[in-house]
C-alpha cells in the first residue's frame, strides 16, 4: 500500500499520466527492486530505466531487460552518468538509494 502511494504521489502529473520514461535509481536495492518491478508489471506504456552500480547484481535481482526494462550502469556520484540516465524528452526519476559505498 505504502508503496503504491509513493508511485502516484511521485510519478503523477497534473493530468495524470506518467512520464514514457521512469529512472530507478538505486534499482538493485531492496526498495528499488520491488519498485521496478510494480513499474513494469503495472504500467505498459512506460519504460523503466534502471539506473545500477553493479550489471552482476541487476541480472540476479531484476527482471531481464526488454523493451520496456532498460538496465544502465552508472555511478550516482557522476554528473555524467547521472545525466546519460535521464537523457530525453519525457523522463522522471524515482530515487531508491539510501546512501554511496566504495564498492563498484
Amino acid at each position: 500500500m505504502m508503496l503504491r502511494l509513493a508511485l502516484l504521489v511521485l510519478l503523477r502529473g497534473a493530468h495524470g499520466l506518467l512520464p514514457s520514461t521512469v529512472v530507478v535509481a538505486g534499482a538493485t536495492g531492496r526498495t528499488g527492486r520491488l519498485v521496478v518491478e510494480r513499474l513494469v508489471e503495472r504500467f505498459p506504456n512506460t519504460t523503466v530505466r534502471a539506473f545500477v552500480r553493479d550489471a552482476a547484481k541487476a541480472a540476479a535481482v531484476l527482471p531481464p531487460p526488454s523493451a520496456r526494462l532498460e538496465i544502465v550502469r552508472g555511478d550516482l556520484a557522476s554528473a555524467r552518468d547521472v545525466a546519460a540516465a535521464c537523457a530525453g524528452d519525457d523522463v522522471g526519476a524515482i530515487w531508491c538509494a539510501t546512501g554511496f559505498s566504495d564498492a563498484p
